[in-house]
């Protein structure tokens, strides 16, 4: 039996920059692939995923299992402070996000490396996770004691989703917090909300955009210092130029392209039918914003692109 041992990381400065779509060609091609999703983030797909992950371990009688002690006391204590709430369709999302919190510290560098080590020896797949900058040391504000360096020795490919319209990340970041829909499929996750989604207007407030284009800026220009760093296969997939393809097959084969190029052996089915739709409309730029008249105001005098060119 051949040993899979290639584990790529998708490393992304903020959401909303694609890194949903470049997931879904993994997770098309899952006997080769086991998707880790966002394993340092403290969202609720996660407790689905590390489940999953300790029930292969129980299958393959792993001692692997064993690292996972302190990340099932905290599942222990999360059904049993809450599993009533769920039940009764009474946990709201901020109780939850604040109850998730608690998986941060047991979701660290070593759990992750017992992970990938597991499942490419022991279930023989390879693995690709997904990481965002808040969720590592490089946010001064981040309660994680995850040292990205650290994880990307563990892995052979890194990949750069890239977004240089900052002011449409910052649309589509406030919409998703305002709707809680992140992400839609074509095989129907979230696509009965896919409309409404797509007509939802929000408030324009420049202060509040001023403030996150700064932050997408001085992230976007540290993760580029961690991918000039990095000596393995490497990648920058730029949104704007992914989603100038009409296509499903013309996105997947832009994709397979750069990875060629870039010597990273990800293999590609061109044929794939599912992966996330994109959730905007074309449409005027006001025309997300509930006071239009104040954003176009502001228009002259706000930045809208990143600086970072490649």
């Amino acid at each position: 039996m051949t040993v899979n041992k290639t584990n790529a990381i998708i490393l992304a400065a903020a959401g909303r920059v694609g890194s949903n779509f470049l997931l879904s060609p993994f997770q098309s091609n899952y006997k080769q692939w086991f998707v880790l999703g966002e394993f340092f983030n403290p969202i609720y797909w996660n407790l689905y995923i590390k489940m999953r992950i300790v029930n292969l371990m129980c299958k393959h009688k792993s001692k692997a299992i064993f690292d996972y002690h302190e990340w099932l006391e905290q599942n222990d204590t999360f059904l049993k402070r809450n599993l009533a709430l769920l039940i009764k369709g009474e946990m709201t999302y901020s109780v939850l996000h604040e109850e998730m919190q608690r998986f941060i510290k047991p979701s660290n560098e070593s759990l992750y490396t017992t992970t990938i080590k597991f499942i490419n020896e022991e279930v023989n797949q390879n693995t690709v996770a997904k990481v965002f900058l808040h969720n590592t040391f490089v946010d001064e504000n981040s309660k994680h004691d995850i040292d990205v360096y650290n994880i990307l020795q563990n892995c052979n490919a890194l990949i750069i989703p890239y977004r240089r319209n900052a002011l449409l990340t910052h649309i589509s970041e406030t919409k998703g917090k305002l709707s809680e829909v992140w992400y839609v499929t074509k095989n129907g996750v979230n696509l009965d909300k896919l409309e409404e989604n797509r007509n939802l207007k929000i408030e324009w407030n420049k202060k509040d955009y001023l403030i996150k284009f700064k932050e997408l800026n001085e992230g976007n220009n540290k993760v580029f210092e961690i991918y000039d760093k990095f000596s393995k296969p490497k990648c920058i997939i730029n949104f704007e130029e992914l989603h100038s393809h009409t296509l499903l097959k013309d996105k997947l084969q832009y994709i397979k392209s750069i990875y060629d190029k870039n010597n990273i052996n990800i293999y590609i089915n061109l044929d794939q039918k599912n992966s996330t739709m994109k959730q905007s409309k074309d449409q005027p730029l006001e025309d997300h914003f509930t006071n239009p008249e104040e954003f176009l105001k502001d228009l002259p005098d706000i930045p809208i692109f990143l600086d970072y060119e490649y």
